[in-house]
């Protein structure tokens, strides 16, 4: 046997590796689903965002808690920093009072905290 059939029946061999751990890793998946339902019964489907909710400058203060992204701020020297789901959606409000901090993936603005509240009355103060 040349060093090229011989190559050629590994990868042979390595692919149908590969394809039984894949079908063995969702057959697997299905017996957990199964499993799941069994134990905590059906869950409820994921409600989409849509675009009602978040992206008309509304932020959900429908009153409706179904489909919000949480927002959650803190005080941390004079600034008030913000985290959570819902920052993304909300980013051009937060530029005109400061800017985006990469190392920490928070909202370092300077504004206070009444006004942000006017912004965004659905935002939650959650201690670091």
């Amino acid at each position: 046997m040349s060093d090229n059939e011989l190559l050629q029946t590994l990868i042979q061999k390595v692919d149908n590796l590969e394809k039984t751990f894949i079908a063995l890793n969702a057959n697997l998946i299905q017996q957990n689903i199964e499993l799941s339902k069994k134990v905590n019964g059906k869950l409820p489907d994921p409600t989409p965002v849509n675009d009602e909710t978040n992206g008309n400058g509304s932020n959900g203060s429908n009153g409706s808690t179904t489909g919000t992204k949480e927002i959650y701020y803190y005080k941390n020297n004079g600034k008030i920093i913000i985290h959570g789901p819902g920052t993304y959606d909300n980013k051009d409000k937060f530029r005109e009072y400061g800017g985006w901090n990469s190392v920490n993936k928070t909202w370092d603005l300077v504004i206070e905290e009444s006004k942000l509240m006017e912004i965004l009355p659905n935002i939650t103060m959650k201690e670091k």
